[in-house]
């Protein structure tokens, strides 16, 4: 029953180390996500900046 116990902290010490890990990946997917949704903006911006252009013509 000891062993059991003992098995299950260890399970849970892995997991428990794995935290700071997820936690590190989670703010990288962020700072890309940010990263792509500025940029698509800016893409967006310049395309509809030249299309009015464009209507003008």
């Amino acid at each position: 029953m000891e062993k059991s116990f003992a098995n299950i902290d260890v399970l849970l010490k892995q997991r428990a180390d794995k935290i700071p890990v997820l936690i590190k990946v989670a703010e990288k997917v962020v700072t890309h996500q940010n990263e792509l949704f500025i940029q698509l903006t800016q893409l967006r911006s310049g395309y509809l900046a030249r299309r009015k252009t464009e209507e003008k013509v």
